[in-house]
């Protein structure tokens, strides 16, 4: 059994990770327009004592294609804006971890610095920014014109994060004496104010608030192809990524951290986080019968809609009992990770129809899927970390705010009695329960 503590965070897909989730006889299908649903899972989390809630954002709803209106009627339309809703949810938690994502297509580097360092003087210390490039599709919607190519894209990623780095470093600690004696707010001594021309954004002048209490937010970056793994082995602390086998885990794992060194860091420094979508109840019957329960009210429909939107493979014209086809896009697939781990669950189950692929990718859309009791669930997760794939998981429960506090109530207390998981918060920022140090400045 290994000894290494496990991290564990939690992925906020409202109402739930399962496409069906919005139809479960137990779900509000309005919830996830309501602060105090997230307030609930957000509750939860901390109970639960995990590192962090992650808000994962889309400028669109998943799978509709905005320009017909009939395309949104399979699914739950409407996003609240994340840093909005962490803005919010800071003030009823003390401890966990608010991590959002926002692109670096969209938006310029000063206002990225700047909210995610609000947001990080809010919570005193427990903002996360997921670094993401957006689809094409999504950046024509809100008026931008993007790069063209992954390699251009993830090029502009990296302007965009290092002018975010460069205004959190414009302050020092001491660099607000707010001396009202000497009438001496600010102290310019060992400042750094940016001054830089890229090719995207001129970067001139510094932040207008003091460095964020964590020195710099948490950086979390999710991308799957090579270009996004570069990125993530030289600027993230967190890589959340999708495996959906323990062999494709360890090989991702060793690559990043490989890819880390390479490029001067600590391999230690960066945890490697994947998605599991647990369905976990006191038996492996009940835990079977929730995850059925949830699954009856999938919409193929809706189910093919976002495999398109996801990898551009186009599963419409195929027989839903029928063999499932060769997976090949029509286009660019937007996530390069979501395909391949498509791809692999075909490869793994030769008899699977399409109506059978559905049904495994509609709560994880690619993360593996664990049904079972504690134990079960458990023993899963053990098993990635001691197996060197990975550095704890991001939970993607299927119905929230349920599936979360059954994972609180029954995996989490497992995995304390393993003495594989805290009993209580040892920091009071992100960075320091991830066992991260502060950056130096």
């Amino acid at each position: 059994m290994g000894t290494s503590r496990i991290h564990l965070g939690a992925l906020a897909l409202a109402p739930g990770a399962h496409q069906a989730a919005w139809r479960h006889p137990d779900c509000d299908p309005a919830g996830h327009m309501d602060v105090a649903f997230f307030q609930r899972v957000a509750r939860t989390a901390e109970r639960g004592k995990l590192d962090f809630l992650f808000l994962a954002d889309l400028l669109g709803p998943i799978g509709a294609d905005h320009r017909s209106p009939q395309a949104f009627e399979h699914t739950p339309y409407g996003v609240l804006e994340p840093l909005t809703l962490l803005a919010a949810l800071s003030t009823c938690t003390e401890h966990l971890g608010l991590v959002a994502t926002s692109s670096t297509t969209v938006n310029s580097p000063y206002q990225l610095a700047r909210i995610f360092g609000s947001l990080d003087h809010l919570s005193h210390g427990r903002a996360g920014w997921n670094v993401v490039t957006t689809p094409l599709a999504v950046e024509q919607r809100v008026g931008v014109t993007p790069p063209r190519t992954k390699e251009e894209l993830y090029g502009h990623a990296r302007e965009v994060v290092d002018g975010v780095l460069a205004y959190w470093d414009t302050w020092h600690e001491k660099s607000f004496p707010r001396d009202r004696g000497q009438g001496r707010f600010v102290s310019l001594d060992g400042s750094r104010i940016p001054d830089r021309q890229g090719r995207a954004y001129r970067i001139d002048g510094p932040l207008n608030m003091p460095r964020p209490p964590q020195g710099r937010p948490v950086i979390v970056q999710a991308g799957m192809s090579d270009s996004g793994r570069g990125l993530a082995a030289e600027i993230a602390d967190v890589v959340f990524t999708v495996q959906p086998d323990l062999a494709a885990a360890k090989a991702f794992y060793k690559d990043i951290k490989d890819r880390a060194d390479r490029a001067g860091r600590d391999p230690d420094t960066v945890r490697v986080l994947p998605g599991m979508s647990p369905f976990v109840a006191a038996t492996e019957r009940e835990a079977r019968a929730r995850r059925q329960l949830t699954l009856d009210g999938l919409d193929p429909v809706a189910a093919i809609g976002e495999i398109r939107f996801l990898t551009d493979v186009d599963l419409g014209p195929y027989d839903l009992d029928g063999p499932i086809p060769d997976l090949r896009p029509t286009g660019d697939a937007r996530h390069s990770g979501f395909l391949d781990a498509v791809r692999l669950i075909r490869e793994n189950n030769p008899g699977m129809t399409v109506r059978g692929l559905l049904g495994a990718l509609s709560s994880g859309r690619g993360h593996p899927e664990v049904t079972g009791s504690p134990a079960d669930v458990a023993d899963f997760i053990e098993a990635w970390v001691d197996d060197e794939a990975c550095d704890g998981l991001v939970i993607q429960n299927p119905l929230l705010p349920d599936d979360l506090e059954l994972f609180v109530d029954l995996v989490v207390p497992e995995l304390q009695r393993r003495g594989r998981f805290r009993t209580a918060y040892e920091a009071a920022t992100l960075r320091g329960n991830l066992g991260l140090a502060a950056p130096v400045r």
